[in-house]
């Protein structure tokens, strides 16, 4: 696929998994943007695992992992973040690794994130035809997005941390159900080469 038409698909993807996202971080009338930030995360950190050719399914939800192919798309999802922060004006730099103040915490769970959001996650990417290596890439710019679309409520590198962390929470942990397991991406087109 060329490149070019990659961003554009990804960017497309990006408004429709945004707008998915938003149904589950609404709190009343507004918008919990930490919400908001960490479900993108979660989205790209649980399809980095199910990608991984791990066997979820003799591991119990919760229990975190250690692969060296997940700890390498992490940090590719991390460069696509920090290009699309720049593309922004959001800074590519400071921020990510961060701690967050517990009062910028989600008002859900990331299990709770995950079983309400990943089924529709997935049908909206396979809809719009969205190659399965560039889902998570998908993901990670809806986050990106969402920490623009907070300031000046949300501080950048807060929403920075809060994305950041919770793609690697994602990666790292099984996740609430083993209903995507069967999903496979290709291990030789890195996301950030879409950048």
């Amino acid at each position: 696929m060329h490149m070019e038409s990659s961003k554009k698909q990804i960017s497309n993807a990006s408004v429709l998994v945004q707008e998915l996202i938003l149904t589950a971080a609404r709190k009343g009338n507004a918008i919990h943007y930490e919400t908001a930030i960490v479900s993108a995360g979660y989205l790209a950190g649980v399809t980095i695992l199910r990608a991984s050719g791990l066997d979820l399914r003799s591991r119990q939800p919760g229990e975190l992992i250690e692969s060296d192919w997940v700890s390498e798309r992490v940090a590719e999802l991390l460069m696509v973040m920090r290009g699309v922060s720049a593309q922004k004006a959001l800074g590519r730099d400071g921020g990510w690794k961060d701690s967050i103040p517990r009062e910028h915490r989600p008002a859900k769970s990331m299990f709770d994130l995950i079983a309400e959001l990943e089924t529709p996650f997935r049908k909206t990417l396979l809809d719009q035809s969205v190659p399965h290596e560039l889902h998570a890439a998908v993901a990670v710019r809806a986050a990106v997005e969402f920490i623009g679309d907070a300031k000046p409520d949300l501080h950048v590198d807060i929403g920075k941390a809060l994305a950041y962390t919770a793609l690697v929470k994602a990666a790292r942990t099984i996740p609430p159900s083993q209903m995507a397991t069967s999903l496979t991406q290709s291990r030789s087109k890195p996301w950030w080469r879409f950048w």
